[in-house]
């Protein structure tokens, strides 16, 4: 139980450390705004190859989906202006 346990969080501090990089090499808007991309890749793991939504869940999932998407370009073209 020990090594899955170390395993597991050298990964999450491997992507912790990676997220802070971004953030600081990028700036907040962007960086920010890719590391919380990973909402929607877990979700879209979970949603078409473990498949633990069906129905309604997917229409909902779908639409906050693109509710994301569009603040996510919103908070990127935010550092264009």
């Amino acid at each position: 139980m020990a090594v899955p346990g170390f395993i597991s969080g050298m990964l999450w501090a491997g992507g912790n450390f990676c997220a802070l990089y971004v953030v600081s090499t990028m700036g907040q808007g962007i960086g920010y705004s890719l590391v919380q991309c990973s909402v929607i890749v877990s979700g879209l793991w979970g949603l078409l190859y473990y498949g633990e939504m069906r129905g309604k869940a997917v229409c909902y999932w779908c639409f906050f989906l693109m509710l994301c998407c569009v603040g996510i370009v919103g908070i990127s073209l935010e550092k264009a202006n």
